[in-house]
C-alpha cells in the first residue's frame, strides 16, 4: 500500500476541513420535513390591513413541494404579504412566507390549502404557512386581526348577538349552534370567546348557561334587574364551524327578556410555533 507523504496528508485535511466549514455556512436543507413559523409577529398594515400584513419571526423553516426539502432562515428580516384582489365572501384567507433563492423572502395571501401550499410566482421555490384569517363580506380581510406566535386575535371586535328573547315563562329548551365561521377560519384548532348572558327579570332566577362538553356556567338573578355575566372559554372547533350552546333553568317564571352575546377574543392555528 502506498503511503501518503506528509504534505499530501495536510492537503486531504486542508479539503476535508474547507468542507466541513462550508457545510456548516450553507442553508441546511432535509428531505421530508414539514415547513413551520417560529415566533411570529404579524400586524396589519396601517391604513390598508384589510389588504396586507407586515410578517416578522425568529425562525422559519420553508419548504420546497417540488422535492420536499426545507430551508431554514434564522431571524428573518420583516417582509410583507399582500392580497392580490378580493376573494369570495367569508373565503379562509392564508398567509405564507415565500422564498426563492434569486428573489430572497417575501410574502403572500391566498386560498390555497396549507398541506398544498400557494401557487409561487416566478423565481419562488419554497413557502411557509404562517396564518389563516377568514374573509369578510366583502372578501377582505378583517383589519383589527394581528397574530402572535400561533394565536390570532381580534382587537375591538363588534359583539355578536346569539339570543334576544322575549318569552316570558318559557326557555330555550334544546341547544343552539353558535355560528362562528363568518369570523374563525376552517383550519383553525380552537377559538376563545367572551360571552355576556343578560336577564331582565322580576323574581329570583337561577341560570346555567352551557357550552355543551364543557362545565356549566351558573348564575342567580335575584329580583329585577339585568346584569352581565362575563365567561371566557376557549373550546375546540369542529368541521361545521359552530360553538353549542344552551340555558338551563328550573323555571323561567318572571323572566321577561334573556339576552346573550359574544365576542371572540382568538383562535390558534397550527404553523409550527
Amino acid at each position: 500500500m502506498k503511503n501518503l507523504s506528509s504534505t499530501s496528508f495536510s492537503r486531504v485535511v486542508s479539503l476535508i476541513t474547507a468542507a466541513f466549514v462550508w457545510l456548516l455556512a450553507s442553508p441546511v436543507f432535509a428531505e421530508g420535513s414539514g415547513d413551520k413559523v417560529i415566533g411570529l409577529n404579524a400586524t396589519g398594515i396601517a391604513g390598508i390591513e384589510q389588504w396586507g400584513v407586515t410578517l416578522n419571526a425568529k425562525h422559519i423553516t420553508l419548504r420546497n413541494p417540488t422535492d420536499g426539502t426545507t430551508f431554514d432562515i434564522q431571524s428573518p428580516a420583516s417582509t410583507q404579504a399582500w392580497m392580490a384582489a378580493a376573494s369570495a365572501a367569508f373565503a379562509d384567507l392564508r398567509i405564507y412566507y415565500i422564498w426563492g433563492p434569486t428573489v430572497g423572502l417575501s410574502g403572500t395571501i391566498q386560498t390555497s390549502d396549507p398541506a398544498t401550499g400557494p401557487t409561487l410566482p416566478a423565481g419562488y421555490t419554497s413557502y411557509a404557512f404562517a396564518y389563516s384569517v377568514r374573509a369578510n363580506s366583502g372578501g377582505q380581510m378583517y383589519p383589527s386581526i394581528h397574530a402572535k406566535g400561533s394565536e390570532v386575535f381580534f382587537e375591538g371586535f363588534t359583539d355578536q348577538v346569539v339570543w334576544n328573547w322575549l318569552a316570558p315563562g318559557s326557555g330555550p329548551t334544546t341547544a343552539t349552534n353558535v355560528q362562528i365561521w363568518n369570523w374563525v377560519p376552517d383550519d383553525a384548532l380552537d377559538s376563545t370567546i367572551w360571552w355576556d348572558a343578560e336577564v331582565l327579570t322580576s323574581s329570583t332566577v337561577n341560570i346555567d348557561f352551557v357550552v355543551l362538553t364543557q362545565a356549566p356556567f351558573s348564575f342567580q338573578i335575584t329580583g329585577a334587574q339585568r346584569v352581565a355575566q362575563n365567561l371566557v372559554l376557549t373550546t375546540p372547533t369542529n368541521p361545521g364551524m359552530y360553538v353549542p350552546v344552551q340555558f338551563y333553568s328550573g323555571s323561567y317564571t318572571g323572566v321577561s327578556s334573556l339576552f346573550l352575546g359574544f365576542q371572540i377574543l382568538s383562535y390558534t392555528v397550527a404553523n409550527g410555533s
